[in-house]
């Protein structure tokens, strides 16, 4: 889908595919909260937490503003846990991501 929406930007029925496609996974990194978030069937690095920050941007940029506003509750909570994860990953002390969300006041 990725290679065929390169080809074919104007096209919005590939667009739609591969925003539908996208947001499926994005669904997926966040489904086993509040153990963390997934990468494939392994938990996210902070490196990998990093990577879906930016992928999250490259998706808002396949949206109309009207898909934008659809989808905000999604990215903001997105955006939320693969930053906090990553921040949970590189302390030293990790007591669980669960635990993590409660102490700094979020769970």
């Amino acid at each position: 889908l990725q290679e065929a929406y390169r080809r074919n930007p104007s096209s919005d029925e590939i667009r739609k595919k591969l925003l539908t496609h996208h947001l499926s996974y994005i669904h997926y990194t966040l489904h086993e909260l509040p153990m963390g978030v997934l990468i494939g069937i392994n938990g996210a690095n902070a490196d990998e937490c990093t990577e879906l920050e930016a992928f999250l941007d490259e998706v808002t940029q396949l949206m109309h503003p009207s898909e934008r506003v659809e989808y905000e509750a999604l990215f903001s909570e997105a955006s939320f846990h693969y930053r906090t994860y990553r921040d949970y990953l590189q302390q030293s002390d990790r007591c669980g991501y669960e635990a993590y969300l409660a102490r700094i006041g979020q769970g």
